[in-house]
């Protein structure tokens, strides 16, 4: 399924009227059955769609890994998935308490549930992963070029997982959690070590964002846009290091400046 579509357009530019041809990003609805229940609707970009799935229902703690998907079932055409999870994962998928906490309603909620899941620790330096500042600068300036789909529509997000090395995976969709939930997904698909990683993403880092990488263990993340305030405690207590405006030769780090070597 294509991630985008031609139309045809007017545009006025410097008084002249002009007719084109315009590429605009597609929006696609997915809607997650579990068991035969509704679970969620998401609004995704309509590529990499097993993945995105896998990250969200990791991110939301419904399951510990891919082991807990027993089928998924893709009809792109009524834009369905059709899940069956293990007992324990159906369980807490339809558990309240779970849902109340992975709603992103702010740390003072979520916060009990990312310290009791984040591999990382509370106030800890459990990982020992460093990065050279001038290293993460160049990530996000390659990660600004490797955009095509942002180049071609202007209406997506970025967002890549990276190592020490190279870029390991790199996704666009129109929701910036989105892409958290890709990368995430495919890298528990591959069996990744999260523990030496971190992410670049184009978009604002809200609070829920700090969550899903802190379940998952990865523990740097780097923004070319702003950070939240929720962003900023939830990344203190869970030991992530976090940093905004990654552009040029700047980058500011909001936590965790000891995982950052200059």
């Amino acid at each position: 399924m294509s991630a985008i579509k031609s139309y045809s357009i007017i545009r006025i530019d410097k008084g002249r009227r002009l007719e084109l041809e315009d590429l605009v990003t597609c929006e696609y609805s997915l809607e997650l059955i579990i068991g035969e229940k509704p679970f969620a609707r998401l609004l995704c970009s309509p590529d990499s769609l097993p993945v995105l799935i896998t990250g969200h229902l990791f991110g939301e703690g419904i399951i510990n890994g891919v082991e807990d998907i027993l089928s998924l079932k893709l009809d792109e055409q009524s834009g369905r998935a059709y899940l069956c999870l293990s007992a324990e994962a159906e369980k807490r998928a339809f558990t309240e308490d779970v849902k109340t906490l992975t709603t992103g309603l702010g740390p003072q909620k979520s916060l009990a549930y990312a310290l009791e899941r984040s591999p990382i620790g509370s106030k800890s330096d459990a990982s020992n992963f460093t990065l050279k500042a001038e290293m993460i600068l160049r990530r996000a300036a390659d990660f600004q070029s490797s955009s095509e789909l942002f180049a071609a529509t202007g209406g997506v997000h970025s967002c890549s997982l990276c190592d020490e090395n190279t870029v390991i995976y790199f996704y666009e969709d129109i929701g910036r959690h989105n892409v958290f939930d890709k990368l995430i997904g495919r890298g528990l698909t591959d069996n990744i070590d999260f523990s030496k990683t971190f992410i670049v993403t184009s978009g604002r880092i809200p609070g829920y964002m700090v969550l899903k990488a802190a379940h998952a263990g990865i523990p740097v993340i780097v923004s070319r846009a702003a950070v939240t305030d929720a962003a900023i405690c939830l990344a203190e207590e869970t030991g992530i290091t976090l940093c905004g405006f990654a552009r040029g030769e700047r980058l500011n780090i909001y936590t965790g400046e000891n995982r950052i070597v200059l």
